[in-house]
C-alpha cells in the first residue's frame, strides 16, 4: 500500500517535471509528519471539469456523477492490490456501490485509453458518517498497480479528458 508524496522543495522545479513518481507505503508514512504533509491525497474534481463529465458520459444525470471525491491506492503486485480489495470487501464500514475491474484480460482498455486499474465506489458507514449524515455520500477509490501509476501525470490526464 503506497501513496504519491509531493518532491522534496530541495529539487529544482525543473528537475520535478522530469522526475519520477515518489512513493511512501502507510506504514511508514502514518508515524512521520514530515511525510505525512508530503502526500498527494486526491483533490475534489473541479465545477468545470464535472459539468464536462456529466454532459459527455452521464447525459446530464446528476445522480451518475459519483467521482467528486477520489483517492488512488499504489501497489507493487497484484497480490498486493488483490490483498487490499480483499480487506476491504469484509470491512464492516464499508459498503459497495460498485467495483469496475479493468485490470481483467477480458476488460477493453480501449475504452480507458489504455489505463488500467481496479475502481471502487463505496460509501463508508462508520458511526461518525452517519451522524455527520455523510453515509450516502460516494467516494471512488482507484487501486492501481506501481507500473501503470508510474506512467500517470498530469499531461496524460488531460490527453484522457480530451478523448
Amino acid at each position: 500500500l503506497m501513496l504519491t508524496v509531493s518532491p522534496t522543495s530541495s529539487v529544482a522545479p525543473e528537475r520535478r517535471a522530469v522526475r519520477e513518481q515518489e512513493y511512501v507505503t502507510w506504514e511508514e508514512a502514518r508515524h512521520r509528519p514530515d511525510l505525512l504533509r508530503r502526500i498527494r491525497w486526491g483533490r475534489l474534481k473541479g465545477l468545470q471539469r464535472a459539468f464536462e463529465k456529466l454532459s459527455r458520459s452521464y447525459n446530464n444525470d446528476t445522480s451518475r456523477l459519483v467521482d467528486l471525491c477520489r483517492q488512488h491506492i499504489i501497489f507493487n503486485t497484484v497480490e498486493d492490490l488483490t490483498r487490499c480489495l480483499g480487506s476491504m470487501i469484509v470491512d464492516e464500514d464499508i459498503h459497495f456501490v460498485s467495483i469496475k475491474n479493468r485490470l481483467d484480460v477480458k476488460y477493453d482498455s480501449r475504452r480507458s485509453a489504455g489505463y488500467r486499474d481496479v475502481t471502487c465506489l463505496v460509501k463508508f458507514m462508520t458511526e461518525d458518517a452517519c451522524a455527520m449524515g455523510c453515509e450516502t455520500h460516494v467516494c471512488e477509490v482507484q487501486l492501481v498497480l506501481r507500473c501503470i501509476a508510474d506512467l500517470k501525470n498530469d499531461d496524460g490526464h488531460m490527453r484522457y479528458i480530451q478523448w
